[in-house]
C-alpha cells in the first residue's frame, strides 16, 4: 500500500539518505504515510544500525516538515530551486522550481573534527551551535597538497536537473578534476549543482 526508501550514501559512516515516499491512491488520506516514514525514520534505522540520516522535507510540503520535527529532525540550511517545477504541476501556488530545507535525523553522533572553511566560518559554527554535538574546530589555511591527486564521484538526477558532486580527496588538481564534472553536468543539462566536500581534510578551506 505504501512505502518509504533510505538510500545509503557513504558506508563508512553509515549515512543514508530519506529518498522518496508514496502511498497507492486508494489508501490515502489515512495516516499511512506518517507510520511509514516513523518505521523507516526511527524504527528500521534502530535495527539496521542506521547513524544518521540526510532529509530533504519540500517547504511547499508543511505537513512533511511537521512530521520531520516531530521525529528531532535537526534544520541546518535552504537548497534553493532544488526540485523541478514539473514534479510539482498540479499543486496551487507552484509555478517554478521548489526549494526544499536540508537537515539530519542524528542517532549515534560522533566526535569529530571539523576543518572549517575560513569562507563559511561565522555560518558553519553557528549552524553546529544548537545540535550539541562534539565537535572540535580547526581553522586552517592550507594551501592544496603537493602530492596526490583528487578523488570523487557525480551522480546526476536528469529529472531534477541536478549534479551532486562528492569529494572523497582533495588533491593538487582539484581545480581541473571539479571543472571537469562541472562541464560535463552542464553538458547533459544539469541546472542546479551540489558540491560535498570532506570537512575532515586539512585542505577542505583551500578547495572552497
Amino acid at each position: 500500500m505504501g512505502h518509504d526508501a533510505l538510500v545509503l550514501l557513504d558506508s563508512s559512516t553509515h549515512l543514508y539518505e530519506n529518498a522518496a515516499g508514496a502511498v497507492l491512491p486508494g489508501f490515502r488520506g489515512q495516516r499511512i504515510f506518517p507510520r511509514l516514514f516513523k518505521h523507516s525514520i526511527v524504527d528500521a534505522s534502530k535495527r539496521f544500525g542506521v547513524e544518521a540520516i540526510l532529509g530533504e522535507p519540500v517547504c511547499s510540503h508543511i505537513h512533511v516538515q511537521k512530521m520531520c520535527l516531530e521525529l528531532d529532525f535537526k534544520e541546518l540550511g535552504l537548497e534553493v530551486d532544488l526540485m523541478p517545477a514539473t514534479a510539482y504541476t498540479t499543486e496551487p501556488g507552484t509555478f517554478g522550481r521548489v526549494s526544499v530545507l536540508l537537515g539530519y535525523f542524528l542517532h549515534k553522533p560522533r566526535a569529530q573534527t571539523v576543518q572549517v572553511p575560513l569562507t563559511y566560518r561565522d555560518e558553519l559554527e553557528y549552524l553546529y551551535a544548537g545540535l550539541e554535538l562534539e565537535r572540535t574546530f580547526v581553522h586552517s589555511r592550507s594551501e592544496l597538497p603537493m602530492e596526490g591527486s583528487s578523488q570523487g564521484s557525480m551522480n546526476l538526477f536528469d529529472m531534477a536537473q541536478v549534479a551532486r558532486i562528492g569529494i572523497d580527496c582533495i588533491g593538487p588538481d582539484f581545480d581541473s578534476f571539479i571543472s571537469n564534472f562541472e562541464g560535463d553536468a552542464r553538458e547533459r543539462g544539469m541546472e542546479v549543482f551540489h558540491v560535498w566536500l570532506p570537512l575532515a581534510s586539512p585542505f577542505a578551506s583551500e578547495a572552497t
